[in-house]
């Protein structure tokens, strides 16, 4: 980062805080009420203020927080009391208290936490809940802008001591919130940011910004405080996931930090439980980019998704090692690190692969210290149910959600009447019940659609008697839907299964907690094709469905290809014929962005 970009950097946040600065000078004792004659109490209220308001910007609580708006209060107030700081300096006159580096990093958490919630799809507010306070001049509106928001607080945090205008500096945390805020918004460009950021917490500790023209503090011993440990490293290593570019400087990370420690033993870069989850989990998630499309496009892509997975595994069996001879807790493999290796085999969709998520399950189940939860009988599902070639495969989904309803029933009944905290939970949820269905919908047996719809009523009984965690989600009911579409049994076992799809679609328009998309109306239109022979019923009742996706915004070019399939060419002219070239091929790219409006990433 260059002085002129910094220098840039903080004239630019300065002017858009101006005016929420302004709005907070006059207010900000009334909103939280501080003692203004004793330092000590003073800030402490002051910075615990700032902390309810970060807390409440992730809006987990189910207030519906209007994130963005808590967030801006929590700067505003902040650079409301730096403006009374700063004006008292200037005239010569003191003040009681001053914001210090917990105060800016309160905000700066508040804007990481808005990230993640918004990334969460979360924080957007209600009427009732959004804040007093004048966001207008920020311009936050997504996940990446609230993570750059807190990105120019702390560009800001850095030009100033820099240049010595104020005496704040810094600290690891401030990095690393900034770090998760980054690595939470999910951003495209969220792995070079965070690189990028790390490599200048790594320049500024080694004094690299010493000597430099207009720089006062300039020192390592400036700049002791931001040294990047091993929250910083892992933190980076989460923000890596999904590309091979990422997935090998996450291993970089791991053998420089295992290097390092072996070298001095500096406790601050220990690799730990957390270092080798998030490596794993770059693993799975490559693994997952590369079959984005729901499918691996070529063998070669499958077995590399495949030889992921024994990396992960090869990294859990190092760690048990190490834990096995050291007993070091600090290494030692937990539910969510043996959960994620399984994951990355249930990405993969081999029996083979399968198989191995299954004999880590019988791993867990003999280790004390990482006993398997809900979340780990799910992936091992999953990974049966994407192995539609294996007979035992439907089978083994069963057995493994009934295993679980069991297990569930009789921690409850030893709980007594205490709730199970949820890690340590095994009861099925909705993805669980949805890995069934979709089970049941590859499977050859065919009574797949009754099956399917029997899960699908099972779960919103569960969910009418207060269990949330069963309440059927849009993948559910298109689950339900594409099991229809794969049925192929008797002509009477075809027409229910067409009957049941098109009242799942109802239901969905009656549950106000879903919302349909493109895979609901690609998947009613593929029954059409799969259920009804060829002819006007086909292509009316084809055409009916597509006019609606049209409607709804949500007919992008994966229901644009299913009505090709589905409908003769004269009925897909009459609706889409207009997608057509001289050769009958659809250009996809040609699709009007009405027609998709709604449909995301189209």
């Amino acid at each position: 980062m260059t002085r002129d970009r910094s220098a840039e950097a903080s004239t630019q946040i300065r002017e858009r805080q101006e005016e929420l600065a302004h709005t907070s000078q006059e207010n900000w004792q009334h909103v939280v009420a501080i003692d203004t004659t004793n330092y000590r109490r003073g800030l402490t209220d002051f910075n615990n203020h700032l902390t309810t308001l970060s807390k409440r910007c992730l809006d987990d609580s189910g207030d519906q927080e209007d994130v963005i708006g808590c967030a801006a209060l929590a700067e505003g107030l902040l650079y409301g009391l730096q403006r009374l700081v700063d004006d008292a300096d200037a005239n010569g006159k003191d003040i009681e208290f001053r914001p210090d580096v917990i105060s800016y990093n309160n905000v700066l958490n508040a804007w990481a936490k808005a990230a993640q919630a918004l990334a969460e799809d979360r924080g957007r507010g209600t009427p009732d809940s959004t804040l007093d306070a004048d966001i207008s001049e920020l311009n936050v509106y997504t996940p990446s802008d609230a993570a750059a928001r807190a990105e120019m607080i702390l560009q800001d945090m850095e030009t100033s001591y820099l240049r010595g205008t104020k005496p704040i500096a810094p600290d690891v945390t401030s990095y690393n919130t900034v770090l998760d805020a980054i690595s939470k918004s999910r951003g495209k460009d969220c792995m070079e940011k965070a690189d990028a950021l790390v490599k200048r917490m790594v320049r500024l500790s080694n004094g690299g910004e010493e000597g430099k023209e207009g720089v006062v503090n300039g020192s390592a011993d400036d700049w002791s405080g931001a040294t990047a440990d091993i929250i910083t490293y892992n933190t980076l290593i989460e923000s890596l996931a999904h590309t091979q570019e990422g997935l090998d400087r996450s291993l970089q990370i791991l053998e420089m930090l295992e290097k390092k420690y072996s070298e001095n033993g500096d406790e601050r870069l220990k690799p730990n439980t957390r270092t080798a989850n998030q490596v794993i989990n770059a693993y799975s998630k490559h693994s997952m980019e590369k079959s984005k499309k729901g499918y691996f496009e070529n063998k070669e892509d499958r077995e590399e998704a495949f030889n992921n997975a024994e990396k992960a595994r090869a990294l859990l069996e190092k760690m048990k090692k190490r834990y096995n001879e050291t007993a070091d807790k600090d290494v030692r493999p937990d539910a969510a690190t043996v959960t994620t290796v399984i994951d990355a085999y249930a990405r993969v969709g081999l029996s083979k692969s399968a198989a191995k998520a299954d004999e880590l399950l019988m791993e867990m189940k003999k280790m004390n210290y990482a006993p398997p939860n809900f979340r780990t009988y799910t992936a091992v599902a999953t990974a049966w149910a994407k192995t539609p070639g294996d007979n035992r495969s439907l089978g083994r989904v069963q057995e493994l959600v009934k295993e679980m309803e069991d297990v569930n029933e009789q921690m409850e009944a030893d709980a007594k009447g205490k709730s199970i905290p949820r890690a340590k939970s095994v009861k099925p949820n909705a993805r669980t019940y949805t890995t069934l269905i979709s089970a049941w919908a590859k499977s050859k047996d065919p009574t797949k659609a009754m099956q399917a719809l029997k899960v699908l009523k099972k779960m919103r009984s569960l969910a009418d008697g207060g269990d949330e965690d069963a309440k059927p989600t849009i993948y559910t009911y298109n689950a339900v839907i594409d099991a229809c579409a794969r049925c192929q049994g008797l002509g009477e076992q075809q027409v229910e299964a067409l009957k049941i799809a098109f009242a799942v679609n109802k239901a969905i328009k009656a549950d106000s907690d879903v919302k349909a998309n493109p895979t609901t109306f690609g998947n009613l239109i593929k029954c059409t094709k799969y259920l009804i022979p060829q002819g006007d019923e086909r292509n009316t009742i084809a055409t009916a469905v597509f006019e609606s996706a049209i409607k709804a915004g949500l007919a992008n070019s994966a229901v644009v290809r299913e009505m090709l399939s589905a409908a003769d060419r004269d009925a897909f002219d009459k609706v889409a014929g207009d997608l057509l070239d001289t050769f009958g091929h659809v250009s996809y790219a040609d699709i009007p962005s009405a027609w998709k409006r709604n449909a995301s990433g189209s």
